[in-house]
């Protein structure tokens, strides 16, 4: 599971934020700021694309942070917006999405029981669904699986999705590149 640990790399905070996701056993990518804000959008959008969560301390909430958690909404990501001094909160609120999920702090402790709580609860719920179209011989195949094996239907496409997924070098390099 990658985790995109949004804000402002310099800031302490930040910095705090991603040593406790990695503590707490979790690949984790951030920012890589050029000085050039398209590059930097492009790169934020494929970040938030290749990680499976969003964190952002809003502490010091700036358009930047903003578009993150609405590109991640809009690309269904769990996000969890956090913050030590309540300031930003309501802002935050603004951002009407299930998927959106806003915290306030006041201790490292604090900190550490709502990130392990929330990435417990995305581990948990990763799961997508997929409506396929698939031609009769597959469904045929499919039917087969499910009647003469302990196998469902789903488990033999994810199965094959997932290694299709594992052998895609393009995709894997697209995964790593983002990987800490």
């Amino acid at each position: 599971m990658i985790i995109y640990v949004s804000g402002h790399t310099n800031h302490k905070k930040h910095q705090d934020l991603v040593s406790l996701v990695g503590k707490l056993g979790y690949d984790f990518t951030t920012k890589d700021e050029k000085g050039d804000y398209l590059q930097d959008f492009t790169e934020s959008h494929d970040r938030i694309l290749a990680a499976d969560a969003m964190i952002v301390d809003v502490d010091s909430l700036d358009e930047g942070n903003g578009y993150e958690i609405a590109l991640s909404s809009k690309l269904d990501k769990p996000t969890l917006v956090l913050s030590s001094n309540g300031k930003l909160l309501d802002s935050a609120k603004l951002f009407k999405s299930k998927k959106i999920t806003v915290k306030e702090y006041k201790s490292s402790e604090d900190l550490e029981k709502i990130l392990t709580e929330f990435l417990n609860m995305v581990k948990d719920t990763l799961d997508a669904k997929l409506f396929m179209i698939i031609p009769p011989t597959v469904n045929k195949y499919l039917d087969w699986i499910a009647t003469h094996t302990t196998k469902s239907k789903s488990d033999v496409v994810r199965s094959a999705v997932e290694d299709v997924a594992r052998l895609d070098k393009e995709y894997q390099s697209f995964l790593k590149k983002y990987q800490r």
